[in-house]
């Protein structure tokens, strides 16, 4: 693993340093070597974690620097649109979730479909890794939930297959990333059972799981202040007991 990546992850996991900084340096020694699209998805990733961040924590001041980080963010994105027949699976993740979080549904579907194609692949033959396939699992769920829902029984079992990867994702062999990329699942697994399955027992249990492992074993202050304020939002009280994936 990269210095520049590193620096990248303990910005945007430890809530320390800058993540855009760290994620400039790895861009800039991307674009030298003539990799602009992976320039591309490291800075408009992390120009994604910063908004979310900066939502979470509200106020004024930090509302006022979106506009100019979304300006920033779509120079990115359009780049990377006129070149998405070469993007990757993960490079096409980062891609449609910047467009559903700008509101392109449309857009943020077909891309994560093709995402979700290639990963199905590339997981089949060892290419991608378990978090990878359940976070592109459920960025498609989000995706069409926000052009109008798939049909529940297909929205069930596509999360069901998300969930279901815990045991691979807890046996990637970076353990700490692998664990603070299944708060990310379960944080995204619980928002979607309250928000479009109306499953709100299952979804405060995997919010509270998503919570409870940031805080403890993932070592992800950042990420169980993102948990924290989503419950808060939805008036969950948090519980004390975790909870496996396969509990769908």
């Amino acid at each position: 693993m990269s210095t520049d990546t590193n620096s990248l992850q303990a910005a945007a996991w430890e809530a320390t340093g800058d993540l855009i900084a760290a994620a400039r340096a790895g861009a800039r020694l991307k674009e030298r070597a003539g990799r602009q699209s992976e320039a591309d998805t490291a800075m408009l990733s992390a120009r994604y974690t910063l908004l979310g961040r900066i939502r979470a924590k509200g106020g004024l001041l930090n509302l006022v620097l979106v506009p100019w980080h979304l300006a920033l963010g779509e120079r990115r994105a359009q780049r990377m649109l006129s070149v998405r027949a070469r993007l990757s699976e993960n490079q096409l993740e980062v891609l449609a979730a910047w467009m559903l979080a700008t509101r392109r549904v449309r857009e943020a579907v077909s891309l994560s479909k093709t995402a979700l194609d290639m990963a199905r692949v590339g997981y089949r033959e060892g290419r991608v890794k378990p978090h990878a396939l359940a976070l592109i699992m459920l960025l498609a769920l989000r995706a069409h939930a926000a052009l109008g829902g798939m049909r529940a029984p297909d929205a069930k079992r596509l999360l069901g297959e998300a969930l279901a990867l815990e045991g691979p994702i807890r046996a990637e062999s970076d353990r700490l990333y692998a664990l603070r990329q299944l708060v990310r699942v379960w944080k995204q697994a619980g928002e979607f059972c309250i928000a479009h399955l109306g499953d709100r027992e299952l979804g405060t249990a995997l919010l509270s799981s998503a919570r409870l492992l940031a805080e403890g074993d993932a070592k992800a202050p950042d990420q169980a202040a993102k948990v924290r304020s989503t419950m808060r939002t939805l008036g969950i009280t948090p519980i004390a007991t975790a909870l496996g994936m396969s509990a769908y």
